[in-house]
Parts: structure tokens; sequence; C-alpha cells
């Protein structure tokens, strides 16, 4: 089979060129890939640093959480739980961005995330139901609005009285009715300390027991003003004004004991400690998985693109070094065969210069040096054929170059006699030429008679 030099450089050169190309294209793959990774890990990152955000939003609603349960004032309740309900919608804003963006592991622990946060957000909901009740600080309310200035009345009126009792002292009736009287007092002193622990219950347990104890001072200190109205009648001095005073403060601290029984804060802080606690405690853990999942992945496409590079480095540097290894072969194996050749014709023209015709080159390649030799063969091989030509003329022009001179000795003699042949024939010719001429003229002459005799 025929391969030019033109088909070797063109093998050589395309095999190094698709090299190369293969080098461009694996290293074109591979820094898209390796962009890609590292896209992803920004991603990643960008991911991790929402999760940091969903934390500390959420870590927000829970301090919103405790600032209304803290809060004794409606405004500052309220505040709170804007506050809470702001922190509550930036955590479903990221949430909804991130689970966008997520792959389809990412989306199952997203899932999971929402759920759990789900879950604490009908729990805080119940708790910012209860904690809006206030039961305890609108309880103390209404206690200082109107049980204050009715029990002040009241003991006023325990304190008159007691000093109209003293006007009559040392009759027994009135010692009694006095002692009585200040059984009173004591009766309602007591009421107004037990209704305040009611107010400073901490736990619904406490609550409760300190109403049923409340009520029952509240029976006693019913008793001991019936008492005290009966003693006073005895003494001719009226408790209408006692009664009814007794009887006003008696309805408020019934009023302000079913408020706190309400129990809103207590029963707030309650669900927050409890199912609240442990709510919040399980969207914290699904929080945390899907962060590690996003550590996780972060750590896979680092350790991935580490490889990716890895292997691309590999790939290219095998290619150029394959790419080098055949340009070196190539070039090595043309350029051995062109000067092989170009030996071989330079040896036959240095021979055909010094007259050897005789040389020849044996043809290792087919070619265009193959064919230079070939040609250079075939030349040599005409030169001999000429030069054989050349000689056998010559020997045939030197045998004819005799012959030619021994003819021309011959012409030569010839030549002579025909001189003087030739000097006789021009005599004979001058005389020819005479008569010709007479006889021209006797023809005009004749011409011109004929002529006259016609006319």
């Amino acid at each position: 089979m025929r391969f030019t030099i033109k088909a070797k450089l063109a093998t050589a050169f395309g095999v190094i060129i698709a090299l190369s190309m293969t080098a461009g294209g694996i290293a074109f793959y591979q820094l898209s890939e390796l962009d890609r990774s590292q896209q992803a890990i920004i991603a990643q990152g960008e991911r991790a640093g929402k999760v940091a955000d969903l934390q500390r939003d959420l870590q927000a609603q829970v301090r919103a959480e405790k600032n209304v349960m803290l809060a004794s004032e409606d405004k500052d309740i309220e505040a709170a739980a804007a506050d809470l309900q702001a922190a509550r919608q930036r955590v479903q804003t990221i949430s909804a961005e991130m689970y966008a963006s997520a792959s389809e592991q990412g989306k199952r622990l997203m899932d999971q995330v929402n759920a759990k946060s789900k879950t604490l957000n009908d729990i805080q909901n119940e708790t910012l139901r209860l904690a809006r009740l206030n039961s305890a600080n609108r309880a103390e309310d209404l206690w200082r609005a109107e049980g204050t200035p009715a029990l002040s009345a009241q003991n006023a009126t325990i304190d008159s009285l007691l000093g109209e009792l003293d006007k009559s002292s040392g009759s027994y009736e009135h010692e009694h009715a006095a002692r009585i009287a200040m059984v009173l007092r004591f009766e309602v002193a007591r009421s107004l300390r037990m209704l305040i622990e009611n107010f400073t219950a901490a736990k619904p347990a406490e609550l409760e027991q300190r109403r049923r104890a409340m009520i029952g001072q509240i029976d006693s200190v019913k008793r001991a003003v019936a008492a005290a109205a009966t003693a006073l009648k005895s003494v001719g001095i009226s408790a209408e004004v006692l009664e009814a005073q007794a009887a006003q403060v008696q309805a408020v601290m019934v009023r302000a004991l079913d408020v706190a029984n309400e129990g809103g804060t207590i029963k707030a802080i309650e669900l927050s400690k409890g199912d609240g606690r442990k709510a919040l405690v399980e969207a914290l853990a699904a929080y945390d998985a899907y962060g590690d999942f996003i550590e996780k992945r972060m750590k896979d496409l680092g350790v991935e693109g580490t490889n990716t590079a890895s292997v691309a480095k590999t790939l290219l540097a095998a290619i150029v070094m394959a790419s080098l290894l055949i340009a070196v072969a190539a070039a090595f194996w043309i350029a051995l065969n062109i000067s092989r050749g170009v030996a071989g014709a330079v040896s036959i023209a240095n021979a055909v210069a010094a007259g050897d015709l005789t040389k020849t080159a044996t043809v290792q390649s087919d070619d265009e040096v193959g064919d230079l030799i070939t040609a250079l063969n075939d030349t040599v091989e005409k030169l001999r054929d000429v030069v054989s030509q050349v000689n056998t003329a010559a020997e045939n022009m030197s045998a004819g170059s005799q012959e030619l001179s021994a003819s021309a000795e011959q012409l030569s003699q010839g030549s002579t006699e025909q001189a003087s042949s030739t000097e006789e024939a021009s005599s004979s010719m001058e005389e020819m030429a005479a008569n010709v001429k007479q006889n021209a003229e006797n023809a005009a002459t004749t011409e011109k008679m004929a002529g006259q005799s016609a006319k």
C-alpha cells in the first residue's frame, strides 16, 4: 500500500491534533464539572447559612413566646406576639426557598422540618391564646380597681365600730362584740393574703389548691361577718353597712378568683415547658439533621471535585505524554525515511557527476522519496543507453568521415572537368541567345507587315 509523505505528515499531525482536541475536550469537561461542583458547594454553603437563619429565627420565636408569657400589659403581650409572628413568617419564607431548590432527599428532610415546625407553631398558638388571657394580671387589676377601695371602706367601718365599742368598754357584750369584730378583721386580712397567693400561683395544681382554700376562706369570712353582725346587734349597734360592704368585698374577691382561676399564663407556661419544649427540641433536631445532610453533601462534593481534578490531571498528563511520544516517533520516522532517500539520491548524483553510470540505489519506501530514487535510477539507465548510442554513432561517424573524404577527392576532380564543360556550354548559350534575338526581330517585322496587309 502506497503511503506518501503527505499521508505520513497528515496522519502524524492528525493524531497529534486529535489527541490535543481530546485533551482540550477532557479539560473543558472536567473544568465544567469542577465549576459545577464549586457552584454546588456554594449552593450548599448558602443552604447551610439558611439553616442557621432558620435556627436563629426559631430561637426568636421562642424568645417572643417567653416575652408574651412574661408581659403583664396587653400592649406588651401584643407586641411580643407580633414579634413571634414576624419570626415565624421569616422561618416559613426561608423554608419555602430551601424546599424549592432542595434535592429529593433534601425535600424529604425538609418535610420533616416543616412538620416539626408546624407542631411547634400549633403549640405556640395555644400558648399565645392562653397568655393573652393574662389571668393573674387581670384578676389583680380587678382587685386593685374594685376590691381595694371596697376593702378599705370595710376596714374603715370596722375601725369605726371598734371605736364605738371602746366607748362602752367594761360590758361583757361590748367586749365580746369587739373580739368578734377583730376576728372579722383577721379573717378578711387572711382572705386578702390567700387571694394574692392565687394571683401568684405558678402551677395549675397549685392554683386549684389555692382556689379551693380561698373558697373555704370566703365562707369563713361570711361566718365571721354574720357573727360580728349578731354581736353588734346584741349591743344595739347596726351592722347593715358592714354586711353590705363585706358582701361587696366578697363579690369582688369571687370575681377576681374566677379570673385568676383561668390560669392563662400558668397554663401557657406549663404548655411551653412541656409539649412546647418537646416540640422545640424535635424541630431543632430536624434542623440539625438537615444541616448534617448539607454538611455531608458539601464534603462529598469536595471529595468528588478532588477526584475529578485528579482524574483530569492524570488523563491530561497521559494524553500530553502520548502526543509527545507520537510526535517524536513520527518526526524521527519521517526524517529517517527522507534522509535515507535523499542520501541515496545524493549518492547517485555524485556518481553521475563523477561519470559513473553503473551506480543505482535501492528503493526502501513507497512514497515521494521512493519515486525520486526510482526516477534517478531510470535516469541513470537512460543515460547509459544514451552514452551507448552516442558511442555507436561516433564510430559510425568516423567510418563515414573516411568515406566522405574519398568522395570529396573524387568530387574535386570531377569539378575541374565540369568547369571546362561549363565554359563550352556558355559559348553555345551566347550563340543561341543571338539567334533567339534575331528570330524575335524577324517575328516583329513579319507581324508588322501582316498588319499592314490587313488594312
